[in-house]
């Protein structure tokens, strides 16, 4: 991996279901395994990121009650998903979990109220305990609201428990920023507006958006410090995969 100064974040998901040829892979520990380590030869990316909800919708039945309440199949193969990701990135990518704001697993569950919100998020601060031996190295949280504060406690506080870095993801540069993550993570942002922020020590990551895996080109020359992030799209072909790959290992050099 390349130094902290110097890092590549990807949203990985919709990646591995593209050069599986089908997104219920996550059902497959050991095809997870290959695919990803795959893309990893693909794309010179320090730090993998990997939706909970992409792995939830290879097999919604029982929805994010059966996940988070480990019912199965996930009390088996969500730490075996854990494992491979991990065996996978070994010795060259740190990986972590992307998880949903606690008012969407609220929402799902049929109880969006103040309760339901802290209720979520006790059970996402649960899960990470259910996988806090698989090797993560960060967590990432989806953008959530100021009267989700109290729901997300938990979830920051275990994950700083076991060491991990926290990430907070959000669109752009425009989204409300008073929480004090380790990390954003901005969807929406050229890596040319991002490079003074980068430079004056910010931790904010962004720069490979939609044009990016389809145009598979970064403008100038990178900076002694990046930290750049983006979400593969979801129907980004392999071969553009492995072009996005070649652009950057030339940006970064």
């Amino acid at each position: 991996m390349k130094t902290a100064e110097r890092e590549v974040w990807i949203a990985a998901a919709a990646a591995v279901e593209a050069l599986a040829g089908t997104a219920s892979v996550w059902c497959e520990p050991p095809r997870v395994r290959k695919e990803l380590a795959e893309l990893l030869g693909a794309l010179p990316a320090t730090h993998v990121a990997v939706d909970l909800a992409a792995i939830l919708a290879a097999d919604p039945a029982g929805g994010w009650g059966a996940l988070l309440g480990r019912a199965a199949p996930w009390n088996d193969r969500l730490p075996e998903l854990a494992q491979a990701i991990a065996s996978a990135t070994a010795g060259r990518a740190a990986w972590g979990f992307v998880l949903p704001a606690p008012r969407t697993v609220a929402s799902a569950l049929g109880d969006a109220s103040e309760r339901g919100i802290v209720k979520a998020g006790l059970q996402l601060a649960g899960l990470l305990q259910h996988v806090r031996d698989a090797g993560l190295h960060f967590v990432a949280l989806d953008v959530f609201t100021a009267a989700e504060t109290r729901a997300v406690g938990p979830i920051l506080k275990n994950a700083a428990l076991y060491g991990w870095r926290r990430a907070i993801r959000v669109a752009d540069l425009a989204a409300e920023r008073s929480a004090q993550p380790d990390l954003w993570l901005v969807e929406d942002a050229e890596a040319a507006v991002l490079a003074p922020l980068w430079t004056a020590g910010e931790r904010v990551a962004g720069g490979l958006g939609r044009r990016f895996w389809t145009a598979a080109h970064l403008e100038g020359a990178a900076p002694a410090r990046f930290l750049l992030y983006g979400t593969v799209p979801a129907e980004t072909e392999p071969g553009a995969i492995v072009a996005a790959g070649r652009a950057l290992r030339q940006w970064t050099g």
